[in-house]
C-alpha cells in the first residue's frame, strides 16, 4: 500500500493494513493529557498579541507547532503600515491545549480547528480588528484561517494562505494498491477507527520525530530551518496529534466553495536540493491546491527559493504579495 511518508508523521502501510507496526509503546496514551494538565478555556485560549498602528488590519495565524513569534519581527518592521493581530493557537508556544473531545466525536468535524476559529473571531472583536486580511500559515493555521473566513465572512476582507497544504491524499482501504482516493466517509473512518486509536495513541517520540516534516520544509536557510524544526518538535505530542488528526480526517477542497473573500495562496517552491531530496514537498504544498484552480476568487502564486515560512526566506517578495492582495481588496 502507498505510504504517506514524512510531513506530519508517516502513516505506515502496516497501520493502514491493520497490522501491528513497530515504533509503538502500548504503555503510552498520546490522545490524553497527563494527570493534572490544565486545559484552555474560552477567553483564555492561545495567545493574541497586537503589533503596529497602520491602516491595514492583518490577522496572522501561526501554523502547526509554532507560536506567532515567528512573524513578530516582520510585523514590527511594518508597524506603520499594518495593525497586526498575532495569533498563537491553543497548545502552541507554551500555551495550554484545548480539552480533548470525547472519542465519539469524529475528527472530521474538526472540533479544535472550529473552536480555535471562534476564539480568533472573538479576539478580533476584543482588539478592534475588523475587515481584516487574514493570513493562515502552514497546516492548521491555514485551516483555522479558512474556517474564520467561512464562519465570519463579514470580518474577513481578504485571505492569504502561506505555505499550506489543502488536504492530504488519503488512500481507500478497499484498494491495496493505495492509488484510489478515499471518500470523505472512508477518510474519517480510517482516522477515527485505525490511525488514532491503533497508531497515534501509542507512537513513540522517536518514531514521531523521525517521520515529521524535515527541517528544510520550514526554511531554505539551514540554520533557520534547524531552529524552526526544534520549535515545533517541542510541542507535546497530545496537542500535535489532535490537530493533525483533525487535518488528516477532513477533505477541505469542498469548503472552498463557501469562502467569499478574495484569496491568495502563496505556494513555496523550495529549492532544487530540497525538492530533489524530498519530492513530496511539491505534492503537499503545490499539487494539493489543484482543486482551487476552478475558483475565480482564489489566486495561486508559486514562490521560488522559499519554504513554508516564506516571509522569512523572501521578505521583499512577501511584502509585494501583501501589497497585491491589499490592492485587490481595496486597501
Amino acid at each position: 500500500m502507498r505510504p504517506i511518508l514524512h510531513g506530519a508523521l508517516a502513516v505506515f502501510p502496516c497501520v493502514m493494513a491493520g497490522q501491528s507496526p513497530q515504533g509503538l509503546d502500548r504503555s503510552r496514551n498520546n490522545i490524553s493529557y497527563p494527570n493534572g494538565y490544565v486545559t484552555a478555556t474560552e477567553g483564555s485560549a492561545g495567545r493574541f498579541d497586537k503589533v503596529g498602528s497602520g491602516r491595514t488590519p492583518l490577522v496572522f495565524i501561526a501554523g502547526w507547532g509554532f507560536s506567532a513569534d515567528v512573524f513578530k519581527a516582520f510585523a514590527q518592521r511594518d508597524a506603520q503600515q499594518y495593525t497586526t493581530l498575532l495569533v498563537t493557537l491553543p497548545g502552541f508556544g507554551g500555551t495550554a491545549g484545548w480539552p480533548m473531545p470525547s472519542d465519539s466525536v469524529s475528527h472530521s468535524t474538526i472540533p479544535w480547528i472550529t473552536r480555535s476559529a471562534d476564539e480568533v473571531a472573538k479576539a478580533m472583536t476584543t482588539n478592534g480588528i475588523k475587515d481584516a486580511i487574514v493570513i493562515g500559515h502552514f497546516i492548521i493555521g491555514t485551516h483555522v484561517a479558512m474556517t474564520v473566513a467561512q464562519r465570519y465572512p463579514e470580518r474577513v476582507r481578504g485571505l492569504v494562505i502561506v505555505g499550506g497544504e489543502l488536504s492530504r491524499f488519503w488512500p481507500s482501504r478497499a484498494d491495496t494498491t493505495g492509488r484510489t482516493p478515499s471518500t470523505p466517509a472512508q477518510r474519517a473512518a480510517s482516522v477515527d477507527r485505525f490511525l488514532v486509536p491503533q497508531f497515534f495513541r501509542y507512537v513513540t517520540d522517536s518514531t514521531w520525530h523521525a517521520n515529521n516534516y524535515l527541517p528544510h520544509t520550514f526554511s531554505v536557510d539551514s540554520a533557520s530551518a534547524a531552529g524552526l524544526w526544534r520549535e515545533q518538535a517541542a510541542v507535546p505530542l497530545p496537542i500535535m496529534i489532535r490537530y493533525l488528526s483533525d487535518f488528516y480526517a477532513t477533505e477541505f477542497a469542498p469548503k472552498l466553495d463557501s469562502i467569499r473573500a478574495p484569496t491568495l495562496v502563496l505556494q513555496p517552491k523550495f529549492n532544487e536540493k530540497s525538492v530533489t531530496a524530498t519530492p513530496y514537498l511539491r505534492t503537499f504544498f503545490i499539487d494539493s491546491w489543484a482543486p482551487a484552480r476552478k475558483h475565480r476568487n482564489i489566486e495561486l502564486r508559486e514562490i521560488p527559493n522559499a519554504a513554508v515560512n516564506l516571509w522569512m526566506d523572501v521578505p521583499e517578495i512577501f511584502r509585494a504579495e501583501l501589497n497585491r492582495i491589499k490592492a485587490r481588496v481595496g486597501y
